[in-house]
C-alpha cells in the first residue's frame, strides 16, 4: 500500500513538473514517458526487494519456531518433560489432556518431502478434527500429533489411502491414549509401525499399531527381515504375479475357506485353488 501510494504521488509530482517546465525540442509526452520509465524500474526493483526481504525474515522466524517446538517435543518423548500445563504453552497451546494419536510420515522421494505436513493436516481432516501438531525431525520424515476429545474413529483413515498412494506418502498410526504419557506411547507405537512398514519392498500407505503390534514383540528388524524371507521364500518376490499368490494366500488364512476367499478377490473359487497351490510351491 505504501509503494502503491508512493508510486501515484511520484506520478502526479513528475506530470506537474513536467508541465510547468516546458524543454526546447522535447515534447510533454516523450519527457513523461522518459520519467515514468525510470521511475516504474525503480519502483519494481524496491518492491521486489522488500519481498525477498519479508520472506526471508519470515522464514528465519518459522525455522526458529520449529526447532524449538522439535526441541520440546524431543524433551517430551525422552521424559525431561511431564508437566502437561508447561509442555502445551511451549507447543503453542496444543491440548495434552485430550486423546493424542501419533503420525509417522514418510517418504521415499525427496520432491515429496513438502507434501507430508499436507499429508498430516488430510489425515486429521479425515478424522474430523483440528488442526495437528506437526514438528519435522529431519530427513525425509514428519512427526505429527491430533488430540481429541474423544477416541478418534481410525478407519476413517482409510479414506485417504489413494490420496497418499498417489503422493508415495508413507503414514504409521500409533494407537490413541490420553495425557503425556499417550503424547510418548502414541508415538513409540507409530514409530516401532514404521520400522516395520518399510521393511517391505512395497509398503502400505496406512499400516496401524494394531495390525503389526505381535510382528513390534520382535524387536529386531534385521531378524524381522530374515525371517519373513527366510519364511516366504520365493512367495516373497516383488512381481505382480508372486504378490497376487500372497493376497489369495492372505484371504484365505483370513477367511478360512476356498469360496469365502474366492468372494473377497471376486474370482472362481478354482482359481483360489490353483493360485494357493501354485504359492505352496514357490514357498517348497
Amino acid at each position: 500500500e505504501i509503494y502503491t501510494a508512493g508510486e501515484q504521488a511520484v506520478w502526479e509530482f513528475i506530470t506537474a513538473a513536467v508541465k510547468s517546465r516546458p524543454a526546447d525540442n522535447v515534447s510533454e509526452a516523450d519527457a513523461l514517458v522518459h520519467f515514468w520509465t525510470r521511475s516504474s524500474t525503480w519502483f519494481d526493483h524496491s518492491v521486489e526487494q522488500s519481498v525477498a526481504i519479508y520472506q526471508q525474515e519470515l522464514e528465519r522466524i518459522r525455522q526458529g519456531d520449529a526447532a524449538r517446538r522439535l526441541e520440546v517435543v524431543r524433551a517430551v518423548v525422552g521424559g525431561e518433560l511431564v508437566d502437561p500445563r508447561e509442555i502445551s504453552a511451549r507447543l503453542g497451546g496444543h491440548p495434552l489432556s485430550a486423546y493424542q494419536t501419533a503420525l509417522l510420515l514418510h517418504t521415499a522421494d525427496d520432491a515429496r518431502i513438502a507434501d507430508l505436513s499436507q499429508a498430516a493436516h488430510e489425515l486429521t481432516t479425515a478424522l474430523k478434527l483440528r488442526s495437528p501438531l506437526v514438528v519435522h525431525p529431519g530427513g525425509r520424515d514428519l512427526w505429527a500429533w491430533v488430540s481429541s476429545a474423544e477416541l478418534p474413529d481410525l478407519t476413517r483413515l482409510h479414506s485417504r489411502e489413494d490420496w497418499l498412494k498417489e503422493r508415495q506418502i508413507v503414514a504409521a498410526v500409533g494407537s490413541p491414549a490420553p495425557g503425556v504419557d499417550g503424547f510418548c506411547s502414541s508415538h513409540a507405537e507409530a514409530l516401532a509401525t514404521q520400522r516395520i512398514t518399510l521393511v517391505g519392498n512395497r509398503p502400505s500407505p496406512l499400516t496401524f499399531f494394531t495390525e503389526v503390534e505381535l510382528m513390534s514383540l520382535v524387536g529386531n528388524t534385521d531378524a524381522m527381515r530374515r525371517f519373513v524371507y527366510r519364511t516366504l521364500g520365493r512367495l516373497a518376490g516383488t512381481d505382480e504375479q508372486t504378490e497376487r499368490l500372497r493376497t489369495t494366500v492372505q484371504a484365505l488364512l483370513s477367511t478360512g475357506s476356498h469360496d469365502a476367499a474366492a468372494k473377497i478377490l471376486v474370482v472362481h473359487k478354482n482359481t483360489v485353488r490353483y493360485r494357493v497351490e501354485r504359492a505352496e510351491e514357490l514357498m517348497g
